[in-house]
């Protein structure tokens, strides 16, 4: 798929208001504020929003300026791809008349990816664009078709179930909320009661106290709507959150105010919200305001973003360890650190070797195991990395095919053993109290296929891990389990699990 079919169809990954904000704060927009009338969703947009429509939003291609995109995204070190062919296809398609590119989500895809995109166009220019939109769907899995002054692009089955939603019947709030922005990029949610369930449930890991939680729910079933519009990067922008009544506007600032303060503490200023009759508004007004939301939102979303590579890197470390038992199955031990020659030259990783138990047969096969890891030919494998040792999907894939996933190597760690691997029987403080793969900081990670992994230093066996600014590490223990550590961890407990057979006592409910 092409850079602006993965703009287009990624724009509303965002999967939090706070997200969408941060984000927003990625691409430079000229400073021309919409018109009243240009608020108004055009009829190929309405006819979609029916009563289970929760959300519009858009983004206006006419006003996106790539080159400050990429400048900014930079800035805050986010991968970019290059624009030149978005480009042209962004200039194709402005002269053809498109402007707006909307999305339409019901309560049940809220907060998935967007599937489906409209493109509102000129009856006369809907072939040109229909033609530039199929070329891009071909190239993505994708499709494009036309539906009256409109273009339907994305995933097959979604254009599908969005054709069969057109009603005609927009909501009401939803269509009010889309006309209060007046900047080029918005999007407009209603809240329904039912749309807030899930944030109340989360409240007690938000809140400890009970009566704060009972506080927060009984002001956020209040909310009615929730609207983001913003010029971009947004010297001019805002959130709006529309409530019952000035009361509920005003607690609700301050809950969010004390929330925002308690966990991020001086950054919260940037994301100070203030009550204005019933709504709840936080504006934006200046590149230095800009700078200190998106400061303030990235540190709020923090765990938010974590969480899901969090469960990624740990199932990828479950397969690894599955993958080492099913290896010891077969040979009756561990595999060694690294398969060798007659001489004792380390050849391959142990990551090659458990490849078979991995369901990777065909790449193990294609392996000379006769030869080092850079040889003429088992260093053209090195590109077929398996998912497993990147750790998580949005992990950036670096052109050397790094992994993090390495093993603890010190004298009495289970790697650390010359010649043959290690049997569970000489595991003698336990699988479950010995760690056997660890992912360590970006900056230690090494080439997939080389038998190359991370020496602990017992003085300091964290810092041989993870850098200062890692607030915990991901690992695999001996009987396959996976699991993180804070970097609270003390040394001399590090060390008995780095250890097999030291015979140290852990009690993981105090870790």
């Amino acid at each position: 798929m092409s850079p602006l079919s993965k703009s287009l169809f990624h724009k509303r990954c965002i999967t939090s208001l706070c997200g969408l904000l941060a984000a927003f704060s990625l691409v430079g927009f000229a400073n021309v504020p919409a018109s009243a009338q240009d608020n108004e969703a055009p009829a190929a947009v309405k006819r979609f929003l029916n009563d289970q429509a929760a959300a519009v939003g858009w983004i206006d291609i006419s006003n996106v300026d790539l080159d400050a995109l990429v400048a900014f995204a930079e800035k805050l070190d986010i991968p970019t791809e290059d624009t030149t062919e978005t480009k042209a296809i962004q200039t194709a398609l402005v002269q053809l008349g498109v402007k707006r590119i909307y999305w339409v989500s019901d309560l049940g895809n809220l907060m998935s990816p967007a599937q489906a995109l409209i493109v509102p166009c000129k009856k006369e220019n809907s072939g040109a664009v229909l033609l530039i939109l199929k070329t891009l769907a071909k190239r993505g899995n994708a499709t494009a078709v036309a539906d009256g002054d409109a273009i339907l692009f994305g995933n097959e089955s979604a254009v599908e179930q969005l054709q069969q939603k057109r009603t005609g019947q927009p909501d009401p709030l939803l269509l009010k909320a889309v006309s209060n922005i007046t900047q080029p990029h918005g999007l407009a949610i209603r809240t329904p009661v039912v749309a807030l369930i899930p944030v109340v449930s989360v409240l007690p890991e938000v809140f400890k106290d009970s009566t704060q939680v009972a506080e927060a729910a009984e002001l956020l079933v209040k909310v009615r709507s929730v609207v983001v519009t913003s010029q971009l990067p947004p010297p001019n922008g805002e959130i709006r959150i529309s409530t019952e009544s000035a009361d509920v506007a005003i607690g609700l600032a301050k809950l969010l105010n004390t929330v925002t303060a308690k966990k991020i503490g001086d950054a919260a200023t940037g994301v100070k919200v203030i009550a204005q009759d019933s709504d709840v508004l936080l504006s934006i007004n200046s590149i230095e305001a800009t700078n200190a939301a998106a400061k303030g939102f990235y540190l709020l979303t923090a765990s938010a973003r974590a969480q899901p590579r969090r469960v990624s890197t740990l199932n990828s470390l479950k397969q690894i360890g599955l993958a080492m038992h099913n290896f010891y199955d077969v040979y009756e031990a561990f595999p060694a650190q690294a398969l060798a020659d007659k001489e004792g030259r380390k050849l391959l990783s142990w990551r090659v070797l458990i490849l078979p138990y991995l369901g990777e047969p065909q790449l193990y096969e294609q392996f000379h195991l006769d030869e080092p890891w850079d040889s003429d030919h088992n260093k053209t494998l090195i590109p077929q990395m398996p998912f497993v040792y990147g750790g998580h999907p949005g992990r950036k894939q670096t052109v050397d095919w790094k992994t993090r996933m390495v093993v603890p190597l010190t004298d009495g760690s289970v790697f650390g053993t010359k010649g043959n691997g290690t049997r569970i029987s000489n595991i003698l403080d336990g699988t479950s109290n010995t760690l056997m793969v660890v992912e360590v900081s970006p900056e230690k990670a090494v080439i997939w296929t080389k038998p190359e992994d991370i020496t602990i230093d017992k003085t300091a066996p964290l810092a041989s891990i993870i850098n200062e600014t890692a607030e915990e590490f991901h690992c695999c223990l001996c009987d396959g389990s996976a699991r993180f550590f804070s970097r609270s961890i003390k040394a001399e407990i590090l060390n008995a699990l780095i250890s097999f057979a030291g015979g140290e006592m852990i009690d993981f409910d105090k870790l």
